[in-house]
């Protein structure tokens, strides 16, 4: 089934991916004073810094996600894809709440039934690129360095993959995954990081004291 097509500037017509991305970031820069994005942080760090929009300009900026999710999918570019996820748990408006008074709404919540969610591939891809963009931070040792420095890598390397699943597990739960898919993308990272019994045990918790669609 194809997705929606939404009115875009001169008339209806689909929006390329490019064209897409483009104005998500140009609505972010001229919204600068108030919606000034880290796409690089973890989610759970802008989750704590997120930025407060307008009604209007939080609507407006999910019809733009939804769009360039899509097409993302239909092209399995998963790169913009992760921006956009990271970005879906930092802009909200504050809504009427169930229990009376208001409460943040932020935009996975109108975003879960995008297919792209569904795809291991994207989750894979998306981790791999987390991961490797934090241990860039920090120069590989190399054969003259002593075995002390070696040891010290590998277990900075350890505790980025655990800190970053413990990001992407709670972002999968959020979006409305199973736990089983979860749980399927947390035994093949930890295998391969070689996460110990502890850590696994710690993410696996974290997994089952997330409702299904929280």
């Amino acid at each position: 089934m194809r997705g929606p097509k939404f009115e875009c500037q001169s008339g209806p017509r689909q929006i390329s991916i490019v064209h897409c991305v483009h104005t998500v970031k140009g609505v972010a820069r001229s919204l600068k004073t108030q919606l000034k994005v880290n796409v690089r942080r973890k989610t759970l760090a802008n989750r704590v810094n997120s930025k407060k929009v307008t009604e209007a300009v939080f609507f407006r900026l999910m019809q733009y996600f939804a769009v360039c999710l899509f097409e993302c999918n239909e092209a399995d570019d998963f790169s913009p894809a992760k921006t956009l996820m990271t970005m879906c748990f930092t802009f909200f408006y504050e809504g009427p709440s169930p229990n009376g008074g208001e409460e943040k709404i932020f935009l996975y919540t109108y975003l879960r039934d995008q297919p792209i969610w569904q795809s291991l591939r994207f989750w894979n891809a998306a981790f791999f690129d987390a991961v490797q963009n934090e241990r860039s931070r920090r120069p590989m040792p190399t054969s003259s360095d002593g075995k002390e420095t070696v040891t010290d890598d590998r277990q900075f390397q350890a505790n980025i993959t655990f800190g970053q699943l413990g990001s992407f597990v709670c972002n999968m739960r959020s979006f409305g995954l199973s736990k089983e898919l979860c749980l399927e993308f947390l035994r093949k990272q930890s295998t391969i990081a070689n996460l110990n019994k502890d850590q696994v045990k710690l993410l696996r918790d974290n997994i089952d004291r997330v409702n299904d669609k929280t």
